[in-house]
């Protein structure tokens, strides 16, 4: 009995010690810990830390995504409570998504969207992060199915709680109701005159409007409202674009003879063998609508037949010209021969200071019967014309 009376104090004191050490190194690890927390508010660690995301956000504007990413996480692992620091570095996650391939694309997204939800968390109120957030999300698709659309939208409509008035995240949600048009036309385009009731400097609100008045088979309201995107436009790349876009609807529309006139314009600021096939395409149509409507206003003439093959006969005929002269353009590379862009240089002397403007113009042209009779007219294309002056030689410039 004894040896036990001894054993049971014994056990009992070394227990009570070891909760006490125990208890001794949870309170060390607490301190530690508190001391971290307490180290990441003075003046010193928050401006190195600061210093650190401006040297981020530096990164990030020179397009150097990986630097930006290393400060930004060096920041925030000082200063873990800042919400702009793990907006920034979602940016640059989300920009260096889109120079990676699919797998690793979306893993870079992820983090983007953990950052951008962690940013939130410590700032529910500002509206950028909603809409970085919103982009990301959309980011993800792959066309044409768009798994995250409805979170995207979500996003842009959450900033606008806190941003009635903003312009750009209005044009964000109508472009993201664009992904899914035939649900969303009229949500899309109530956006995008929003954002044109905000700011009307702008091409893209008409632009993306009238994409969705198209699909709505509006086709006048689309005309329209390319015409005014086109006059707000700042690039050739633009311009040539919304000619396309207009042309289609022109076309769409029974207007041939004006994307014919749409596509040659651009072709001539993005020259391309799909915007020549589409005009090909438009021209045979402005012939196709011209018999129809001779055939519905002399309907008894005895040669209409022969007219719709000499009109036929002309179509031909210019193909041939334009292909020749495309033979002569590839042989020779001087610029001695028009082509569809402007150029400074006489073809005829060398001298600088060549005015040129070359490419197709439409006229109306009278149709007339057998006897010469004007029985209708036809819109019709003319290839080739130029007007130039040389400053050098003073002629006309040509060979």
């Amino acid at each position: 009995m004894d040896g036990i009376e001894f054993i049971i104090p014994f056990f009992i004191f070394t227990k009570i010690y070891c909760m006490k050490q125990w208890s001794f190194v949870w309170g060390l690890l607490f301190c530690l810990l508190n001391n971290q927390l307490l180290m990441a508010q003075t003046p010193a660690v928050k401006k190195q830390a600061d210093d650190l995301c401006e040297k981020g956000k530096s990164a990030l504007a020179n397009k150097q995504y990986d630097k930006a990413i290393f400060f930004l996480t060096n920041a925030i692992k000082l200063n873990p409570a800042v919400f702009k620091y793990y907006h920034n570095r979602a940016l640059a996650y989300l920009n260096k998504s889109k120079t990676l391939s699919s797998q690793q694309k979306n893993l870079r997204l992820d983090s983007a969207v953990k950052d951008l939800s962690k940013s939130l968390q410590l700032n529910p109120e500002f509206w950028k992060t909603y809409w970085v957030r919103g982009q990301t999300y959309m980011e993800y698709y792959t066309y044409p199915t768009y798994p995250k659309l409805e979170l995207a939208i979500a996003d842009f409509t959450k900033g606008l709680e806190y941003d009635k008035n903003n312009y750009q995240l209005y044009v964000e949600r109508g472009n993201a109701y664009t992904k899914d048009p035939y649900q969303y036309h009229d949500e899309a385009i109530a956006d995008f005159d929003k954002a044109i009731e905000i700011n009307n400097t702008e091409p893209f609100p008409y632009l993306g409007k009238a994409d969705m008045e198209k699909i709505k088979n509006e086709y006048a309201a689309a005309i329209a409202d390319y015409s005014k995107s086109l006059s707000l436009a700042k690039t050739d790349n633009d311009k040539a674009y919304i000619l396309i876009s207009q042309g289609r609807a022109y076309e769409l529309n029974d207007m041939p003879e004006k994307a014919v006139i749409n596509y040659a314009d651009a072709n001539k600021l993005f020259p391309s063998k799909q915007i020549e096939d589409m005009e090909t395409a438009a021209t045979k149509k402005v012939v196709e609508k011209a018999g129809r409507n001779i055939s519905s206003q002399s309907a008894n003439l005895p040669d209409t037949d022969s007219l719709l093959a000499a009109l036929d006969r002309e179509y031909k005929q210019k193909q041939a010209e334009k292909a020749t002269q495309q033979t002569y353009n590839n042989q020779n590379n001087n610029n001695s021969f028009p082509s569809y862009s402007n150029s400074h240089v006489c073809p005829a002397c060398g001298g600088s200071g060549w005015i040129e403007t070359f490419g197709r113009k439409m006229e109306y042209v009278d149709i007339k019967d057998w006897q010469g009779r004007i029985i209708g007219s036809e819109f019709k294309p003319v290839d080739g014309f130029h007007s130039e002056k040389c400053s050098r030689c003073g002629g006309s410039g040509k060979n």
